[in-house]
């Protein structure tokens, strides 16, 4: 692009969009959380219930612990931005973070919900406070792609190393 365009777009903003490509740009965000969440979900179904307790060699969080506090993130950030509806969503405890089964069931929940969010916020063409729908998203999906790093740390760390189709699994987002 010249940079007289750019700086044209920059300073009087971009062109508004058609609703057709407004809606396919929202779809496509909603396809990227999919993506991600199923990352996680993947990641989940590859631990072993007996590997939740792993840590790393300099301790912190379980396995476990780690797959919980994501899902905990999720729900404090949208007792904050959707009073609303997060009232269908409870932290989890530590001793939840042993319960594979419940773990996989908060985090859909969870999903869900962001799912829902987004899908709202977007179609609303709001400008969320304190951070946009896909601001939100974006932070989201930086937390917990650090999460499922040390989720994968702690594993190896406790000679439970995950397989290569999870290890390079994750990065496949062209499914």
């Amino acid at each position: 692009m010249k940079p007289l365009l750019v700086f044209t777009l920059l300073f009087y903003g971009m062109p508004a969009m058609s609703q057709q490509e407004n809606s396919a740009l929202s779809n496509d965000i909603i396809k990227t959380w999919a993506i991600h969440t199923s990352m996680s979900h993947k990641l989940l179904e590859s631990v072993s219930k007996e590997s939740l307790s792993d840590q790393s060699a300099s301790g912190g969080r379980s396995v476990g612990q780690q797959f919980a506090h994501i899902h905990n993130v999720r729900v404090q950030w949208l007792k904050e931005l959707d009073k609303e509806h997060s009232d269908q969503l409870n932290e989890l405890s530590k001793e939840d973070s042993h319960d594979q089964e419940k773990l996989s069931r908060s985090l859909k929940q969870s999903d869900e919900m962001i799912t829902k969010y987004l899908t709202d916020k977007l179609a609303m063409g709001t400008d969320t406070k304190p951070m946009s729908p896909v601001t939100f998203m974006g932070y989201l999906i930086s937390h917990e792609s650090h999460t499922r790093g040390q989720i994968i740390l702690s594993l190896k760390q406790a000679g439970h190393p995950v397989g290569p189709n999870i290890a390079y699994g994750i990065w496949n987002w062209s499914q």
